[in-house]
């Protein structure tokens, strides 16, 4: 028994000092100092969505006993359907401003 936890061990300690290796010879062939820095759009894009995620943190989706989704509660629904409408409106709003704009 002791010889097949020693085997097991050596093992284990040949296969870590191959994966090291490997991770560091894959980091050492990346081209890291070819990455242009960002243009100013792409930071203003990483910014807002940013000040998105902190506005509207995720959150966890309960479960039941068997593991699946529960159903969100009546108001939580009837609040994403208010945005989704009020959003869809100002978007129709927009639209007939621009038109009436051409016109």
């Amino acid at each position: 028994m002791r010889l097949i936890a020693g085997i097991l061990n050596q093992k284990v300690a040949e296969l870590d000092q191959n994966l090291a290796n490997a991770i560091q010879m894959t980091i050492e062939k990346l081209p890291i100092g070819d990455i242009e820095p960002p243009n100013p759009f792409q930071v203003m894009l990483l910014q807002l969505m940013q000040d998105k995620m902190a506005n509207n943190p995720a959150k966890v989706i309960a479960r039941d006993e068997q593991g699946l989704f529960t159903a969100e509660s009546e108001t939580e629904s009837n609040r994403r359907g208010f945005v989704w409408a009020k959003t869809w409106h100002a978007a129709e709003l927009r639209e007939s401003h621009a038109e009436a704009q051409r016109l």
